[in-house]
């Protein structure tokens, strides 16, 4: 069972990781986003809240959201937008 779960979150973090590395970042990730595949693997969905990474040419930044703006599940926010 542990095993299991280990082998599911290294997906789901391979998942992210493939996204973001194609400039998507998901901003709702969270367990009901997460579904069970037929062939037993997660896979990540709802892509719905998604933003591609594209860099500012003037500052070099990537621009994501507002300041201040509330995005996702309250329930799984990170402390900070609180």
């Amino acid at each position: 069972m542990v095993i299991a779960s280990i082998t599911w979150m290294v997906c789901v973090a391979d998942a992210v990781q493939h996204a973001h590395e194609h400039g998507v970042v998901h901003r709702d990730l969270k367990p009901s986003n997460i579904l069970h595949g037929a062939d037993g693997l997660p896979r990540v969905t709802d892509f719905g809240l998604a933003r591609r990474l594209a860099t500012d040419t003037t500052s070099g930044a990537a621009e994501l959201t507002r300041t201040g703006q509330v995005l996702g599940s309250p329930g799984y926010a990170a402390p900070e937008q609180a």
